[in-house]
């Protein structure tokens, strides 16, 4: 029986988007721009001829049509992902490394050519996600995540960095914000989607 399916592309980023919960967090999942992500959401509406999401851009919600369909889909990435993992991955395979996007762009990659210089016969293959990792499901080798002993019960843990979060603005903007130096001031905070209460 022959399956007719939207394009590969378009259910993953419809699925990136309604798991993670928005576009820009998507993009950075799968190493492609929002508005990628935005146009394939968009040709898989085309296609099921059905919104699969609704709301403005900055506050994206799934329609019934979405979360109707958007457990399946996670379902059916996860097996396919398992499956390739059982056929693909041995000890003797690509060394799998996965960690958030921004970290992986900004930091991991541009430092990447000096470990692969001082071992060439190790291939690294990277996968962008900030999802809490499953190493048996999942197939990682290692896992770069922020948090706080949220982590695999099985995990080898080791902490790279300690986190400071705080607020940063322009110097010349500081004299007209209230407050008494060490804050609250009375502006505006910006909240990343994916660790509001970072």
């Amino acid at each position: 029986m022959a399956r007719h399916l939207p394009p590969l592309n378009a259910l993953r980023a419809f699925e990136a988007a309604g798991r993670l919960g928005g576009i820009t967090v998507a993009a950075e999942e799968l190493c492609v721009t929002p508005s990628a992500v935005s146009r394939q959401v968009r040709h898989l509406e085309d296609v099921v001829g059905t919104p699969l999401f609704e709301g403005p851009k900055t506050a994206l919600r799934l329609t019934e049509a979405g979360r109707t369909l958007l457990p399946s889909l996670t379902v059916a990435f996860d097996q396919m992902d398992a499956a390739i993992s059982l056929i693909a991955d041995d000890e003797d395979g690509p060394f799998d490394l996965s960690c958030l996007g921004t970290f992986k762009i900004r930091w991991l990659i541009p430092r990447l050519h000096r470990f692969q210089r001082e071992y060439p016969e190790i291939e690294v293959r990277l996968s962008a996600s900030g999802r809490p990792v499953d190493f048996k499901h999942d197939g990682f080798d290692l896992a770069i995540r922020t948090g706080e002993d949220d982590w695999p019960a099985d995990a080898e843990v080791t902490t790279l960095l300690e986190e400071w979060v705080g607020p940063v603005c322009a110097p010349t903007l500081v004299g007209k914000l209230t407050g008494n130096g060490n804050g609250p001031w009375d502006a505006q905070l910006l909240h990343t989607q994916t660790r509001p209460d970072a």
